[in-house]
């Protein structure tokens, strides 16, 4: 016996998200036998008729929102970057004492009380990053020369301290 199907139903379904097609087909369980044959008919019109072209579709979104985060996360790195340019004074206070007062709070405050494991190391080691982030920029900015040769050794010293700092985060004992 063919199950009718409901066009309200079927009408629904197609104005509905891919995603909350798949959202209601997890919960197809409590859905009644007419609903869920409309929903598997919606299903394959647009040709996610089986598991596999589920996963795959579900695969492929999951990527997709990964894309779209790491653009996100690129393009606030570039504003920021942007900002440290066009206002050198602060890129110099941020390359400076980014790190200096982290070296200060981790080591004089953070250390003593939970001991030299690998996070007072990872996380200077982030504070040099962006030490180094905004030395960068100030380097590229259009300050005069003795400035942006400063920028530039600091840009270098504070990369090589995060990365013997990433290193001493590895071997320390935690």
């Amino acid at each position: 016996m063919a199950l009718r199907i409901d066009l309200t139903l079927v009408s629904q379904y197609a104005k509905m998200s891919t995603d909350e097609l798949l959202r209601l087909w997890d919960s197809r369980p409590s859905l009644t036998t007419v609903a869920q044959q409309a929903l598997l008919e919606e299903l394959r019109r647009r040709d996610l008729d089986g598991e596999a072209s589920i996963a795959k579709y579900r695969s492929d979104e999951k990527r997709h929102e990964r894309l779209l985060t790491t653009e996100n996360q690129q393009r606030r790195m570039s504003s920021s970057f942007s900002y440290l340019k066009e206002h050198p004074i602060l890129a110099l206070v941020a390359s400076l004492g980014c790190p200096s007062l982290s070296f200060a709070v981790i080591y004089g405050i953070v250390a003593p009380q939970i001991g030299l494991s690998r996070l007072p190391h990872i996380l200077f080691s982030l504070m040099l990053v962006i030490g180094c982030m905004a030395a960068t920029a100030l380097m590229r900015s259009t300050t005069r020369l003795p400035i942006r040769i400063f920028a530039l050794l600091l840009s270098v010293t504070e990369g090589a301290l995060a990365l013997l700092f990433a290193f001493g985060a590895t071997v320390a004992s935690g």
